[in-house]
């Protein structure tokens, strides 16, 4: 078996037989370390979520959507392509729209869904931009769509921490 650093007369083949060998043998020893450790508590995995800044939606809101006609219908008001499939069977997804705000630099986003009492509790946390920083001038309507698990349960949503209204929203 020739190498290229052969043809170039640097090393002969049998320079790289035996380390290729002891490599091969490494990387096996530390594949079984991998599997041979013992398991951890998994930690919370996090939620696929989409978020945006604009959309037809002009009043705060919340919805769940639970069916691919729901999914569907829901990525032309936020004025994007579905960035995928949906599996009604496996899964459901919950939006949070914020409503209109005077200035770019608000966001909102799911922090948690726990089932609580009979109910999915879904909390959200909305950011508004920093006293002071430079925004966009324009109206936006921010919002965000997760996907979670599917549940039967009723979805309620609570923000996780009540934001007071900024002068510009006022």
């Amino acid at each position: 078996v020739a190498s290229p650093f052969h043809a170039m007369g640097r090393f002969p083949p049998r320079f790289f037989a035996p380390r290729i060998g002891i490599l091969v043998t490494l990387g096996l020893a530390l594949g079984a370390c991998q599997v041979a450790k013992p398991a951890r508590a998994a930690a919370p995995a996090e939620i696929v979520q989409w978020n945006g800044a604009q959309s037809s939606v002009t009043h705060a809101t919340q919805r769940v959507l639970r069916d691919e006609a729901a999914w569907n219908a829901f990525w032309p008001e936020v004025r994007q392509a579905q960035p995928r499939a949906f599996d009604p069977a496996r899964e459901m997804a919950v939006a949070v729209f914020l409503g209109e705000r005077r200035t770019g630099g608000y966001t909102v986003r799911v922090v948690s869904a726990t089932p609580q009492d009979g109910q999915l509790v879904v909390t959200y946390q909305e950011s508004a931009p920093p006293a002071g920083s430079l925004v966009t001038q324009a109206l936006t309507y921010p919002w965000t769509l997760a996907v979670l698990p599917r549940s039967p349960l009723p979805v309620m949503f609570r923000p996780a921490h009540p934001t007071q209204p900024s002068p510009a929203q006022k």
